[in-house]
Order: C-alpha cells, then sequence, then structure tokens
C-alpha cells in the first residue's frame, strides 16, 4: 500500500494490478452466486462455494507460478499466455465433471461466467486503487 504513496502516483498501474487478487477473493461468493445462476438445479450455495474455493486455489496457484518462475529466470511471454489462459481451460474441465455437463455447455458457461467476472473484478480492482489513494494522501 505504502508503494504508491512512496513512488508518488508512479506505481498506479502496479498498484492495480496489487488489487485484483485482493478484488477476486473478496468477490469469491459473487463467482459462486453466478454459478448458482447458471446452475440453479445442481446443489446450493455451499456446493458453488466449495466448487470456487477448489477453482481460486488452482487460479492463485498458477499466478504464484508465474511470478516465482520470472523471479528465476526469464520466462518468455507466450508461456505466460499459456498458464494465464489454462484457468479456461480447467474451469470449463472442472464444470464439466462438477456439474455433469456436456463439453459445449461447459464450454459457453465457462465463458460467460468469466466474462462477466472480469467485469466485476476490474471496477473492484479501480475501487481499492481510490481508497488506498485517499486513505494514503
Amino acid at each position: 500500500m505504502l508503494k504508491l504513496y512512496v513512488q508518488r502516483g508512479g506505481g498506479i498501474l502496479q498498484t492495480f494490478y496489487d488489487t485484483i487478487p485482493i478484488a477476486m477473493f473478496l468477490l469469491m461468493p459473487l463467482f459462486a452466486l453466478l454459478l448458482k445462476v447458471f446452475y440453479w438445479r445442481r446443489g446450493n450455495f455451499a456446493h458453488h462455494m466449495v466448487f470456487s474455493f477448489y477453482f481460486f486455489t488452482f487460479l492463485f496457484t498458477a499466478f504464484c507460478i508465474i511470478i516465482l518462475a520470472n523471479k528465476v529466470f526469464e520466462v518468455p511471454v507466450w508461456l505466460e499466455v499459456i498458464i494465464t489462459l489454462s484457468y479456461l481451460l480447467y474451469l470449463i474441465i472442472a464444470l464439466r465433471n462438477f456439474y455433469r455437463s456436456s463439453w459445449i455447455g461447459a464450454f459457453l458457461k465457462a465463458n460467460i461466467i468469466s466474462f462477466i467476472y472480469m467485469l466485476l473484478i476490474l471496477p473492484m480492482a479501480f475501487i481499492g486503487i481510490i481508497f488506498m489513494a485517499f486513505m494514503l494522501y
């Protein structure tokens, strides 16, 4: 949080990237709610929340692998993109197995849920930046 104050605004983009995981964690119940909307006949909210925990564990692990690999050696951008996009493949397979969806249904729902969730994360991260800027000013 102090990076923004020390750099006098130079680290706003880095602060934005730093607040995205926090926003993702805080909006995890919203992801479970999206699952409940798309799979309303399949289990109660607790089942969707457990699925969300498993999915976000994979997501944060993939992000940690990228960060740690970049600290050790220079990772090619194409490999970072593949690791980053692996979340979508994981989500499709997980939706197919957990909710017993068809491949096409899992593919469509994974893309729609991911798109809606990203639309919610980005403003939340931006609000976090504004909040931190006011707190540190």
